[in-house]
C-alpha cells in the first residue's frame, strides 16, 4: 500500500528534481502532510484521501448480504482497445451505455437476480518516444446469477462494436468467469471489484515533467476507477 508518508518523499524528491514543477510538488506535499481525517486536503494525490473513496467497499459488502444464499459469479468484460487520457471521459460514456444494454436484457443471462459492477484501469505509462498516457480497461461484475460464456461474450462483442470499439478481439478473449464458491473468495469480492490508491498512485512517474502530467490526469482517473454501479 502507497502510504501518506511514501508519497510525501516522492513529492519532496520530484520537487528538489525540477526547478519549473518545484512549486507545484511543495504545495502537493504540505498539504498531503497536514492532511488528517478532520481536515482532508482532498487532493487526488493523496494516498489517505483516495483510501476514503474506497469506502464504497462498504457498499459491495452491503450488496453480498442482500445477496446471501444466490450462487455467484465474477464477471470480467475486455475493452480490447488501449485509450488514451482524452478519451477516458467520453470511453466510460459508451462503456456504460454498453453495460446498461447488457444487463437489462435477459440475453445472454440464464438467470440474473442483481449485480454490481465496477471499472479496472491499468495505466499504461509513455514509451517508445510517446508522450502520453494510456490506459487498458476492464468492466468487472459480481453477479448473483449465471451466464453462459459463450453467449455473454457474443453479446459483449456486439456490444462494444455499436459503441464504437474494434471488434477484432476473439470471444473467448472478451470475457472471464469465475465462481465465487467459497465464503473466503466470497469475503475477497470488494477488493477484487473496486481499486486501491496503490493502483493509481504507485503509477507515479519519477520525471518531473511526466509527474506533472500525470496529476493532471488523476482527477480523470479517480472519476472512472472510482465509480460504481449497483
Amino acid at each position: 500500500m502507497t502510504t501518506t508518508a511514501e508519497m510525501f518523499f516522492v513529492y519532496g524528491d520530484l520537487s528538489r528534481a525540477s526547478v519549473r514543477f518545484a512549486s507545484r510538488f511543495n504545495i502537493i506535499q504540505e498539504r498531503i502532510h497536514r492532511c488528517d481525517d478532520a481536515n482532508p486536503c482532498k487532493l487526488h494525490a493523496c494516498p489517505r484521501c483516495l483510501r476514503a473513496s474506497v469506502g464504497r467497499v462498504r457498499v459491495v459488502r452491503e450488496w453480498l448480504r442482500t445477496v446471501k444464499g444466490f450462487e455467484l459469479s465474477k464477471i470480467t468484460l475486455m475493452v480490447p482497445v488501449l485509450i488514451p487520457a482524452a478519451d477516458l471521459d467520453s470511453t466510460i460514456e459508451r462503456l456504460l451505455a454498453a453495460l446498461m444494454k447488457l444487463i437489462r436484457r435477459k440475453n445472454p443471462w440464464s438467470e440474473l437476480q442483481s449485480c454490481v459492477a465496477g471499472i479496472h484501469v491499468e495505466v499504461i505509462p509513455p514509451h517508445d518516444g510517446m508522450k502520453y498516457y494510456r490506459f487498458r480497461l476492464q468492466v468487472r461484475l459480481l453477479v448473483a446469477g449465471s451466464a453462459e460464456h459463450a453467449q455473454l461474450a457474443m453479446r459483449w462483442k456486439k456490444l462494444l462494436g455499436a459503441g464504437g470499439f474494434p471488434r477484432r478481439a476473439r470471444l473467448r478473449d472478451l470475457v472471464e468467469i469465475t465462481g465465487v464458491t467459497t465464503t473466503r473468495t466470497r469475503k475477497r469480492c470488494p477488493q477484487w471489484l473496486l481499486p486501491s490508491s496503490t493502483t493509481v498512485l504507485d503509477a507515479m512517474p519519477s520525471k518531473p515533467s511526466a509527474a506533472s502530467s500525470y496529476i493532471e490526469i488523476l482527477p480523470k482517473l479517480f472519476k472512472v476507477m472510482f465509480a460504481l454501479s449497483v
